[in-house]
């Protein structure tokens, strides 16, 4: 994990690269806990490892304040946010202008609400920036919409065919949408999907941004493979011709729980059809003095309750290998996946004592 707010804490979040910074805003709530995220938090980093909290660029707003998505209209820079009606429902996007990307002024006037008096969801428009059309692919009952400015925003019909995943609210929302090469690649995240009780992502391809949008068999997870809710979104931008992708993770065990990071940051590439996640390069700035030297490492068979189906692990113990304060280990696994609906287990294991340890998973 490479950053979370000094004070407070964060939640849905996204990044945006450009003046040769990234910007990085998040929920936040000024308190530890739900539900005061009336608040987004902006932090900046020149290298895209270091981050430092700038501080709240809306700040205390009358409603709450939802997963952002901040893209370049025609005339400035814009940020919507799914948000609360007047009588709490979720069913509103709210919209903020920015010259610079640091002071964002309200627009009330370009306020998007679900067409419908029911109890709708409208989260979050993502937003993909062709040369003469924007589209956008929202959270919750009105998925897909157009617009010429990315200001004034239509809807529009469009479809997706989730396969294996119900299109309901508990699971399924789209976490973001990018286009690639004339094929447009959809993210979808959901909880408890094809045997992870946690959160995961899903890809769905599409060579029409209304669709439709199809899963891509065999490679159809993108990331979420853990039976904890740790693991939450998978979020884009572009840096040049890079694609890079951030989420932000919980270490408790449950949602809601625990410290909230943002890792460290990945790259999208093309593979087989479809989209994975890669080491990304700029990370290397993490890196230190190296360890060359282990002096233990042994099969552990005792961590049966984690790895049920695959009890072996290795093992370094830190009695023999002396690590400094922040160590990162870098090692490659070979695993032989059995299908697309079951994911295999393994990792190393930090001992720290007798019975326990940080494992990496």
């Amino acid at each position: 994990m490479i950053y979370k707010p000094q004070t407070g804490r964060m939640k849905d979040n996204c990044i945006y690269y450009a003046n040769g910074k990234y910007y990085h805003y998040s929920m936040y709530c000024k308190k530890d806990r739900y539900p005061h995220y009336n608040n987004v938090f902006l932090s900046i980093s020149e290298d895209g490892v270091h981050f430092q909290d700038y501080g709240c660029v809306v700040e205390d707003f009358p409603k709450r304040v939802w997963a952002m998505k901040v893209y370049q209209g025609k005339d400035a820079y814009y940020m919507n946010s799914g948000s609360f009606t007047d009588d709490e429902r979720q069913a509103i996007l709210k919209f903020w202008r920015s010259e610079d990307l640091v002071h964002w002024e309200y627009q009330p006037e370009l306020d998007l609400l679900a067409p419908s008096d029911g109890d709708v969801r409208l989260d979050c428009m993502n937003i993909v920036k062709m040369p003469d059309k924007y589209y956008g692919f929202s959270t919750g009952d009105y998925l897909f919409w157009e617009s010429d400015d990315g200001k004034h925003w239509t809807i529009v019909n469009g479809t997706i065919e989730t396969g294996p995943m119900p299109q309901d609210e508990k699971h399924f929302e789209i976490a973001d949408c990018i286009e690639i090469d004339g094929e447009f690649y959809l993210f979808s995240g959901a909880f408890g999907h094809l045997g992870s009780r946690g959160y995961g992502v899903y890809l769905y391809k599409s060579d029409d941004p209304f669709g439709p949008f199809r899963p891509i068999f065999p490679h159809y997870r993108i990331n979420g493979t853990s039976k904890r809710w740790v693991n939450m979104w998978e979020r884009c931008f572009k840096k040049g011709t890079e694609i890079l992708a951030n989420n932000y993770m919980y270490d408790g065990y449950t949602y809601e729980c625990g410290e909230t990071y943002l890792p460290p940051l990945k790259k999208i590439e093309k593979y087989s059809g479809s989209l994975r996640l890669r080491w990304w390069e700029g990370n290397n700035v993490l890196y230190g003095d190296t360890l060359t030297r282990v002096e233990r490492m042994t099969a552990c068979t005792n961590l049966v309750e984690i790895f049920e189906e695959y009890p072996t692990t290795f093992q370094i113990s830190k009695e023999t290998l002396a690590l400094p304060e922040k160590a990162m280990i870098e090692c490659t696994f070979e695993y032989q996946n059995r299908a697309f609906t079951q994911f295999p287990r393994g990792g190393v294991l930090l001992s720290e004592g007798d019975g326990y340890g940080t494992a990496l998973l």
